[in-house]
């Protein structure tokens, strides 16, 4: 299993919940650069992370990784688009998107 740190060049600053993904904000802005430290920054977050795969795109980026959420163990993808600075996370079945709740909690420190 990969440990993971969180950097401290870019943060967190806000999470929304949706009906089937978390919106993540970054302190500022990223670009394709930052991808793997953008990665970090939210997986660190979480407890047991393995990642699984990692797509990169000329503007995209996607993580598949797989998480202990709560009791349960979830897959899930992290995505990143350099052009409108979006950063979502949605579970790779609906059965996982229950855990989103506890995800956002553990980004948001609540």
């Amino acid at each position: 299993m990969q440990q993971l740190t969180q950097p401290s060049s870019l943060l967190v600053s806000a999470v929304f919940l949706r009906d089937d993904h978390l919106d993540i904000r970054f302190d500022g802005e990223f670009d394709e650069e930052d991808f793997d430290i953008a990665t970090e920054v939210v997986l660190s977050q979480l407890a047991q992370v393995s990642i699984l795969e990692k797509i990169p795109g000329a503007d995209c980026h996607n993580v598949r990784f797989r998480a202990q959420v709560a009791e349960d163990f979830g897959y899930f993808v992290l995505n990143f688009e350099v052009y409108s600075q979006s950063c979502w996370l949605e579970p790779e079945s609906i059965d996982e998107q229950p855990l989103l709740e506890v995800i956002c909690g553990s980004l948001t420190g609540n």
